[in-house]
């Protein structure tokens, strides 16, 4: 993510164009599941939208900037679930959600997050595409970004998967050496490293790291999202 935003910020890709994500698991795909079993559905209630798309508005607000107007559907394929006990269950959360985007910058975007898509079990993935470049990511391979630019000849043009262990790339870890694969676990290391070095030398957490203003937008975000499936009406962001 990183590498990916210094990239942007350096003009690689132009002027973006598109942004487009998706946060797809499985854990609710079978009707017959126990509530219990669907982690959406069960004691926060929290709904998928809330649960893992927040993550994908907040890596799109990171990458691309602020939203504009939001356009969303939230779904609930399975209403009803029986618990372990074997008692009837209503569902009210969502299952599965889809929102147009138009950022602030005229870039323009889809978000899609669902708990019932068969088969994936950690499936975040992302692309971007603007005028000179375009960029893709996905979680499962988190140690690969994959960089598309018009600057190789037309016989060779296509994307580069690009290894990010070098000592160069952004929060690469002193402890590996090159092309050692980090794995899901050192996302958290960094992210409390910066957050501890920024409490102990009194730097401001952002942009690297999220803050309160950002957890209430991505919150805003979500609400709006809601409200446009409810209306079936394109709502503008305000904060």
């Amino acid at each position: 993510m990183r590498l990916a935003r210094k990239l942007i910020d350096d003009g690689m890709l132009g002027t973006i164009y598109h942004f487009r994500a998706v946060y797809l698991q499985e854990a609710g795909h079978d009707p017959a599941a126990a509530v219990e079993d669907c982690w959406y559905a069960s004691g926060t209630r929290s709904g998928v939208l809330l649960g893992i798309g927040s993550h994908i508005i907040d890596m799109a607000r990171f990458l691309v900037g602020e939203f504009r107007t939001v356009s969303g559907i939230l779904k609930t394929y399975n209403p009803s679930r029986k618990s372990r006990s074997g008692k009837d269950e209503t569902v009210t959360a969502d299952e599965a959600n889809l929102a147009l985007v138009e950022f602030a910058s005229g870039a323009t975007g889809t978000l899609e997050s669902s708990g019932v898509a068969t088969g994936r079990k950690n499936g975040l993935m992302w692309e971007i595409n603007g005028s000179r470049g375009s960029m893709v990511f996905a979680l499962e391979d988190p140690n690969h970004l994959k960089v598309f630019t018009e600057g190789a000849a037309r016989e060779i043009r296509g994307f580069s998967d690009v290894s990010v262990t070098d000592p160069g790339h952004p929060l690469q870890t002193i402890y590996l050496p090159p092309g050692h694969n980090a794995g899901w676990e050192y996302g958290h290391v960094h992210a409390l490293h910066h957050f501890i070095d920024c409490v102990t030398h009194d730097k401001p957490v952002a942009p690297w790291g999220a803050t309160f203003e950002d957890g209430y937008r991505i919150q805003v975000i979500m609400k709006s999202i809601a409200d446009s499936s409810a209306s079936g009406r394109k709502v503008a962001l305000e904060f």
